[in-house]
């Protein structure tokens, strides 16, 4: 029998949660997740907030009980961008491991590349050379490569919730301010290749949610496709609308009305500035990378932390 493990990563927007058997396919997942914006909790010195990490610990001290309540003998407890930016993460992390009794680990830029990589496109293995981008709240990680590893991968300092507190877009007027931003981010990126793109995370998730005029938590098939052209579309019809309007758009959970434009502003710059004409969408992402690789190595103990 498979052993079964779980892992919790923080995020700068959302806590996902996600309990497998650790085999090839990551058998019998149960997922969970929380909306903790914790990004937002970092001020300009660099410092969360105590009830930014509060809520964010009380979030994952849920899921994992959750984790255990699905059969995780082991689990591990994982943080991205806007804990790896922040001067106090040790103060955050004995909040976490008070609540949770679970030890921290904060993931490189270039880990949680490789994660939403390996998460994307190694279950099932996809083919040819494959590009993965995941638009998170603090940061923007762009990985390429085949089902057999990664060859390139970078961190962009520049996601949903960074641009939305540099630039809010409450107004078509605020597009060229948040676009013309997002492309000084990228402007030293080089020209990435790869025969189809896969677009991890809550903009891509949350996009086909609109796109398919379903309601926001409605389950979604694993993969699906867009467009260019249908990604700005939404975007300037977003723009036009007061933020207090926009809880209406059916797919828009009201939790991502400010941040869904500056999400979108990033993807469709990205996709401007790799000549990407057509995106798919996966529900899959960091956690599954993350399991998927203590699959593939000897020792799974010593990257879980009980």
């Amino acid at each position: 029998m498979s052993r079964r493990a779980a892992v919790i990563i923080i995020g700068s927007n959302s806590t996902r949660m996600l309990a497998a058997d650790l085999d090839s396919q990551l058998s019998n997942p149960v997922r969970g997740r929380e909306e903790t914006r914790l990004f937002s909790g970092l001020d300009a010195s660099f410092t969360l907030s105590i009830d930014a990490m509060t809520r964010t610990a009380q979030a994952a001290a849920r899921l994992n009980l959750a984790a255990q309540a699905a059969g995780a003998r082991e689990i591990c407890l994982a943080a991205t961008s806007a804990a790896r930016d922040a001067g106090n993460t040790n103060v955050f992390a004995k909040l976490l491991r008070d609540a949770t009794g679970l030890s921290l680990r904060i993931l490189s830029g270039d880990e949680e590349a490789e994660l939403s990589f390996l998460g994307a496109a190694a279950i099932p293995p996809q083919e040819g050379m494959i590009g993965v981008m995941d638009i998170g709240g603090g940061s923007t990680e762009l990985v390429t490569g085949t089902a057999q590893g990664v060859l390139s991968s970078c961190s962009l300092q520049v996601g949903a919730t960074r641009l939305h507190m540099m630039q809010a877009v409450d107004s078509l007027q605020d597009l060229g301010k948040a676009r013309a931003l997002v492309r000084d981010a990228i402007a030293a990126l080089p020209r990435l290749r790869a025969d189809h793109w896969v677009l991890v995370g809550g903009t891509g998730t949350t996009l086909m949610h609109i796109l398919l005029k379903i309601p926001y938590g409605t389950l979604l098939p694993e993969d699906l496709f867009f467009r260019h052209g249908e990604a700005e579309e939404q975007l300037h019809h977003m723009a036009a609308l007061p933020p207090g309007e926009r809880k209406n758009i059916v797919g828009l959970p009201e939790s991502r009305v400010d941040i869904m434009p500056t999400g979108l502003c990033i993807l469709l710059e990205l996709m401007a500035h790799l000549n990407i004409c057509g995106i798919s969408v996966t529900q899959r992402n960091n956690t599954d990378g993350f399991l998927y690789r203590l699959t593939r190595k000897k020792g799974v103990k010593k990257d879980l932390q009980a």
